[in-house]
């Protein structure tokens, strides 16, 4: 048996040893260089610091966008506005793309879609205030897009309004909010909390 183990030891790739510990640092790197990717081009983590969509978003929340998706009517979108008091990225619901006619009776909304006739009743789940506004036909422009907050009475949006943002450039975009980041908004707001 020791005359076995020996031989066994003299045929032994003497680089072995070097090129497992090598492959393992280059896996290693590989699943780093992913992640940087994964976390700086495709999905950006975002802090809330407004309580314009309250009560789907608060102040303090961490979520993650995502600059891959094409923004669709109802996601929440982070894009920059030059607009208003000052330039920043806002986070707002995304209520009409380019072509659509926006308006609101009495606090519904309304919404005709580009290239359709006859307008619908946008369904506002997300609402917990008794919004009672009315707001004339809004046609949204090209390569921009009319977005609103989720707590109305205090959002600063693209209803027409002195100092309003208005409707925003869909170049200024930024991402769409991930529906896993609101559904876990609760446990990345904590996990990065201990960071801030």
């Amino acid at each position: 048996m020791n005359e076995f183990a020996a031989n066994l030891q003299s045929r032994r790739d003497p680089w072995g040893e070097t090129v497992s510990v090598l492959r393992f640092l280059a896996a290693v790197a590989a699943v780093f260089i992913c992640f940087v990717i994964l976390f700086t081009e495709i999905l950006v983590g975002v802090r809330v610091e407004q309580g314009s969509m309250e009560p789907t978003l608060h102040d303090g929340d961490y979520v993650f966008v995502d600059r891959t998706r094409d923004p669709q009517r109802g996601d929440i979108i982070v894009i920059y506005s030059e607009r208003g008091s000052d330039s920043k990225y806002v986070i707002k619901r995304l209520i009409g793309l380019p072509g659509d006619v926006v308006y609101a009776e009495n606090g519904v909304l309304y919404r005709i879609d580009a290239g359709t006739e006859g307008s619908y009743v946008v369904q506002e789940p997300y609402l917990t205030e008794d919004w009672k506004q009315t707001l004339d036909p809004v046609t949204v422009p090209e390569g921009e897009v009319f977005v609103l907050g989720d707590h109305r009475s205090v959002s600063n949006d693209s209803r027409p309004a002195p100092g309003s943002l208005g409707t925003l450039p869909l170049d200024g975009l930024l991402g769409v909010v991930t529906d896993f980041s609101l559904q876990h908004k609760t446990f990345f707001t904590r996990l990065f909390g201990i960071f801030a």
